[in-house]
């Protein structure tokens, strides 16, 4: 008993000698915190405040893509000043390069945004969630949702919408991808078709659900079909025991005569080779020209029957930009100057996918990617900062990385350092890549994972029951009666037999 009594009492004094000495650790941490928290104090100006010019210059940054949120903390890093003001219509920043793993499966939707009021507070930001309605150049103010705010100097930086060419009753069905709902309506009408396609008997109508058209032969749509080649590669014979692998069909329709235009035509050989080993078929010389009864028509009139189409042939600058002033190409994006401005109006910068930036006389503007959004964002923080300071701002000029593009599982293509750059080496070098141009570690982490998890655990094969709207026509309008609809045909189902 006195053992035992001395063990107890042993016991006893070691808990309190940890607890003792955890009280000064968990002080420590949390006036570090605190600390931290209090290192950048946010703007805390009302909103109506913001309806009138301030006692300080005001510059105002319409939208957190790539190019604005690049814009707005250069801005409020490097100059105290000014006060900045970043205007959204989400109140998260999303990073699109991974959107198409989202529709795939790969990596989850909350992984791939951060949301902007962190951002914003730890950098003396004054978010606004809001969608810009017009612009009142004359008396310096942009109008949104959230009402009328003052500026001293604009950034446009809208980001872009889907082009359809003017195909409007393809605009209907087809499924775009540009937003977390795009790829949502991605994913729950592909695995829709699986499903569909699984218990399926009618051989016209199991083709129709079984093939996958993806209407653009740039990165996006490259990268898409790789990674659905993937999907399907894993799913179909297992998940799916009634759908064999080679009765999927996955086709990149590209109206022009090669693929990733922008590259070198090594780079376009190699892609090509790499995705018809796994399967997809490269149609060339295909434009998408219209849609009849329930099918779609390619080139000269082909007819292509398929239940779902996706979309990633091209984008435009958003009808918004239209009540800018200045000049705009075909493609609705607004014409700069050197220094990304207006030309009449030197108050206003247009960034990223809203610009038709030129860098040289006679040359095609520069695309409208991640790299020349991140690099004209910061160009413009440095001249916003030169001339508060009164200084003259200085040309944008561009340095090109390189490029990028992930085919499937090991499978990648990069043009870095004058060399191209194939198979393994590739997709490491594009995953890390990547990875490193993720906002926040938490989300690095989290896609981290996700691809990990890939390679121990089955893919995520479950629809997603979010309110997504969907295209007419497409499986996903069945989705809710899937499960009655076989209940009713149990007799006449072939795995009941």
């Amino acid at each position: 008993m006195q053992a035992m009594a001395t063990t107890r009492h042993g016991r006893k004094l070691t808990v309190n000698r940890l607890v003792r000495a955890a009280i000064p650790v968990a002080a420590a941490i949390g006036v570090a915190s605190l600390i931290a928290r209090l290192r950048r104090a946010p703007t805390r100006s009302p909103l109506g405040d913001l309806r009138r010019p301030g006692s300080r210059p005001r510059v105002v940054v319409l939208g957190a893509g790539f190019g604005g949120l690049s814009a707005a903390l250069g801005i409020a890093r490097g100059s105290g000043d000014a006060d900045v003001v970043l205007v959204d219509q989400h109140n998260y920043h999303l990073f699109t390069p991974l959107l198409y793993q989202v529709a795939v499966g790969l990596v989850d939707s909350n992984s791939i945004t951060y949301p902007l009021r962190a951002v914003a507070y730890r950098n003396g930001i004054r978010f606004v969630l809001g969608e810009a309605q017009g612009f009142d150049v004359d008396g310096k103010r942009l109008l949104t949702s959230a009402g009328a705010i003052a500026y001293d100097y604009l950034v446009v930086a809208m980001g872009s919408v889907t082009n359809f060419y003017g195909l409007s009753e393809v605009a209907e069905r087809a499924l775009p991808l540009k937003t977390v709902g795009d790829a949502d309506a991605i994913r729950n009408v592909v695995l829709g078709a699986l499903e569909l396609g699984d218990v399926e008997r009618d051989a016209d109508r199991r083709c129709r659900l079984l093939t996958f058209p993806i209407v653009g032969g740039g990165p996006t749509g490259l990268e898409l079909a790789g990674a659905l080649s993937a999907l399907v590669g894993d799913v179909a014979g297992r998940e799916y025991p009634g759908i064999r692998p080679e009765e999927i069909s996955i086709q990149v329709l590209e109206a022009g005569g090669r693929v990733l235009d922008a590259m070198e035509p090594a780079t376009q050989e190699i892609a090509m080779r790499r995705l018809r080993e796994r399967g997809v078929e490269i149609r060339l010389n295909s434009p998408l020209s219209g849609v009849s009864g329930n099918d779609y028509l390619v080139g000269g009139g082909q007819r292509l029957e398929a239940e779902a189409l996706i979309w990633a042939a091209g984008v435009r600058g958003s009808p918004l930009l239209e009540r800018l002033p200045g000049q705009r190409t075909r493609d609705n994006r607004v014409l700069v100057d050197a220094t990304l401005r207006i030309p009449d109006h030197q108050e206003i910068f247009v960034i990223g996918d809203s610009a038709a930036c030129i860098p040289e006389p006679g040359a095609r503007p520069l695309p409208g990617t991640a790299p020349v959004a991140i690099q004209q964002g910061t160009s413009v923080a440095r001249n916003v900062r030169h001339l508060l300071r009164g200084e003259p701002a200085s040309a944008f000029r561009y340095r090109h990385p390189g490029n990028l593009v992930a085919l499937g599982r090991h499978a990648a293509v990069a043009e870095v350092l004058g060399l191209v750059v194939d198979g393994l080496p590739a997709w490491l070098l594009w995953r890390a890549v990547h990875l490193g141009w993720l906002t926040g570690l938490r989300n690095r982490l989290q896609v981290l994972l996700d691809w990990s998890l890939l390679y121990v655990a089955p893919r995520q094969t479950e629809w997603l029951r979010s309110a997504t709207r969907l295209p007419p026509r497409i499986p996903g309008r069945r989705f809710t009666s899937v499960a009655s609809e076989r209940n009713s045909e149990a007799n006449d189902s072939p795995l009941s037999k």
